[in-house]
C-alpha cells in the first residue's frame, strides 16, 4: 500500500535524526483545513496532428495521471478546483498557468521520444514506454509544485524551479523507491544537455537550472534514496556520474527534500495526524 504524505515525512525526519520535524508549531496550532470538495480533475484534449494521437491514447489507457490525481486528491485539501490537461501547445513544454490549470503538451512527449530513439536506437518498446511514463509523472509533480506554491502561498527560500524539481523527486521516490523513475528523469536532462553544445547559446538567465545541473541533481536524488544500491553505477568520474564530493551530500539531500516538502504540505493534508 502506498504511504501517506504523513508517513513519508516521518520516515524522512527519522533519517535526518530530527524530532518534531513533521509539523511546525504553526501547523500544530492551526485549525485543520476545512473539508471541501475541491479537487484536481484531469482532461485529455484531442490533438489536431495525427502523430500526437498515440500519446493521447497511451495516457488514457495507462491512467498514470488519473492514478496520481486520485492519490493527491485523497491527501490534500485545495482552496479551489484545478485541472491537469494534456493537449497540443505548439511547443514542447509543461506548465502551470498561474490560475487553475496545469498542462502537459503532447509535443514534449514527441520530442522526448525522438531524442530517446536517437540515443538508444536498439532499445525495445518497453524501455521507451517506461522512459516516457517517468517524464509524464515528473511533469505532473513539477507543475503541481508550482500550483501548490501559489494556491497555498508557500514560502520559497530559493529557486522555485529547483523547489518544484525537489517535490517531483520526493513524490517519484515514494512512488518507486528503486529509482527507475528518477533515473529516467536524470537521463532526460542528460539528453537535453547534450544539445547545449554552444555555451553562448545556453540560457543562463533562465529561471530553470541548466540541463546539465538538473541532470546531476536528479542523479544525486536517485543515489541519495539508496546509496548502497546505486554507488557503483552513479558515483565516479565518468560522464553522467556524481563526483564523490557531491555524492557524500546526496543522502541528506534526498531526506531533506521529503522532510521540507512534507512540512510545507502538512497544514493542507485532508487527514491531520
Amino acid at each position: 500500500m502506498r504511504k501517506t504524505i504523513t508517513v513519508v515525512v516521518a520516515v524522512a525526519c527519522a533519517a535526518l535524526l530530527l524530532t518534531g520535524c513533521g509539523k511546525t508549531k504553526a501547523a500544530k496550532d492551526a485549525a485543520p483545513p476545512a473539508a471541501n470538495s475541491n479537487k484536481i480533475t484531469v482532461r485529455y484534449e484531442n490533438p489536431t496532428k495525427p502523430e500526437h494521437q498515440k500519446y493521447l491514447n497511451e495516457l488514457k489507457a495507462k491512467s498514470l495521471i488519473d492514478r496520481e490525481t486520485e492519490y493527491v486528491n485523497r491527501e490534500l485539501v485545495f482552496p479551489i478546483n484545478i485541472s491537469f490537461v494534456t493537449k497540443e501547445c505548439g511547443v514542447a513544454n509543461a506548465y502551470w498557468d498561474g490560475k487553475s490549470e496545469m498542462s502537459l503538451c503532447y509535443e514534449l512527449l514527441a520530442k522526448s521520444e525522438q531524442d530517446y530513439k536517437k540515443w538508444f536506437p536498439n532499445d525495445g518498446a518497453d524501455k521507451l514506454e517506461t522512459y516516457l511514463e517517468s517524464l509524464v509523472l515528473d511533469a505532473y509533480y513539477h507543475e503541481l509544485a508550482h500550483a501548490l506554491h501559489q494556491l497555498y502561498d508557500l514560502p520559497v527560500a530559493g529557486n522555485a524551479e529547483d523547489a518544484a524539481d525537489r517535490l517531483s523527486a520526493y513524490m517519484l521516490t515514494e512512488l518507486e523507491p528503486d529509482g527507475v523513475l528518477l533515473a529516467n528523469v536524470a537521463l532526460h536532462y542528460h539528453i537535453e544537455a547534450s544539445h547545449d553544445t554552444d555555451i553562448k547559446q545556453i540560457a543562463w538567465y533562465d529561471e530553470h537550472p541548466v540541463n546539465a545541473q538538473r541532470a546531476l541533481n536528479y542523479t544525486c536524488w536517485v543515489y541519495g534514496a539508496n546509496p548502497a544500491k546505486h554507488a557503483a553505477a552513479l558515483v565516479g568520474d565518468q560522464p553522467g556520474q556524481l563526483p564523490q564530493a557531491r555524492a557524500e551530500k546526496c543522502e541528506f539531500e534526498a531526506a531533506t527534500n521529503a522532510a521540507s516538502w512534507g512540512k510545507l504540505l502538512q497544514p493542507h493534508l485532508r487527514v491531520q495526524k
